[in-house]
C-alpha cells in the first residue's frame, strides 16, 4: 500500500484558498531569496529581464545581506518598475520563499536562486506548457551546471531527471529545475515548510505534497542555469541537516 496508484485530480482553484487576478496582474511572478549575493545578484535579475516573455514580476526578497545586495537590487527596481523588493531580516529560506508567495500576484511563481540563471526562453516556455496543461500543478525542465564565471561545465551534462515519477521522487536527488508552479496550489498546500525545512529541502518537499494530488509536468529542454560555487547552499549544509531533511 506504500505506491500511489489512484489517478491525479485536475487542478481547481480551491475554494478553501479564493486566489484572484487583477487586470494588471502579470501572469508569472518570479520569486528570488537573497543573502549576500552582491556579484550574482545583478546577472540573476537580468536573465529575466532578457527573456523573450515580458509578463512577468520579479519580486525579490532579502533575508537581511550586509554587502551591497540591496543596492544592485535597487538599481535594477528603478529601471523596471516589474522588479520588487521585500526586506526580510530572517534568513531561512522556505520563510523568505512564503513571503515571496504572499506578495506575488501572478498565475504562476518561478523559483529562481540568487545565483543562478534564467535562459531567453524558460518564461516563454514554462507558461506556455503550463497553459496548455492544464491538469498540472507543476512544471520542471532540465537544467545545466555553470561556473562562478558563467561558462557551461560540459562534463556535467544535461540534468535531466529522467527517473523522475510520482512514485520513485524518494530515491532520486531531486525533481530538477527550473520549477514554476501554479500559485492557487502553493496556497491551498499551505506554501513551503519552515519548521521542518527552513534552509534545506523546502522544495523537494513541497514537490512531493504536489505528486500525491496532481501531475507533475516535464518540459524537455535546458531552461535554467545552476551556478557551482563556493557558496552553495549544498556546500555550506551540513551533511547531517542534509541527511536528516532528506529522511525527513
Amino acid at each position: 500500500g506504500a505506491f500511489l496508484e489512484e489517478p491525479t485530480e485536475p487542478v481547481r482553484n480551491p475554494a478553501v484558498v479564493p486566489v484572484t487576478y487583477t487586470a494588471d496582474a502579470p501572469m508569472v511572478s518570479v520569486v528570488v531569496p537573497v543573502f549576500n549575493r552582491q556579484e550574482f545578484i545583478g546577472p540573476a535579475i537580468e536573465s529575466v529581464l532578457n527573456g523573450h516573455y515580458p509578463d512577468f514580476e520579479i519580486i525579490v526578497v532579502d533575508n537581511g545581506s550586509t554587502d551591497r545586495t540591496i543596492q544592485h537590487v535597487e538599481f535594477y527596481r528603478q529601471k523596471d518598475p516589474r522588479i520588487h523588493l521585500v526586506k526580510n531580516h530572517k534568513n531561512v529560506i522556505a520563510y523568505s520563499l512564503n513571503l515571496g508567495l504572499r506578495s506575488a500576484r501572478g498565475k504562476y511563481i518561478a523559483q529562481l536562486d540568487s545565483d543562478d540563471l534564467f535562459t531567453e526562453d524558460t518564461l516563454a516556455e514554462m507558461v506556455d506548457y503550463l497553459e496548455t496543461h492544464s491538469h498540472c500543478a507543476l512544471a520542471v525542465s532540465y537544467y545545466e551546471m555553470i561556473d562562478e564565471e558563467g561558462n557551461t561545465l560540459h562534463e556535467f551534462g544535461v540534468i535531466k531527471h529522467l527517473e523522475y515519477d510520482r512514485n520513485n521522487i524518494l530515491r532520486t536527488g531531486g525533481a530538477g529545475a527550473v520549477r514554476v508552479w501554479r500559485r492557487s496550489v502553493m496556497l491551498e498546500l499551505g506554501g513551503f515548510n519552515e519548521e521542518n525545512f527552513g534552509n534545506y529541502g523546502e522544495d523537494y518537499d513541497l514537490t512531493l505534497k504536489v505528486s500525491e494530488k496532481y501531475e507533475v509536468g516535464r518540459v524537455r529542454r535546458v531552461l535554467y542555469k545552476y551556478r557551482r560555487h563556493p557558496g552553495n547552499t549544498d556546500k555550506l549544509t551540513s551533511p547531517y541537516q542534509m541527511f536528516r531533511n532528506k529522511t525527513l
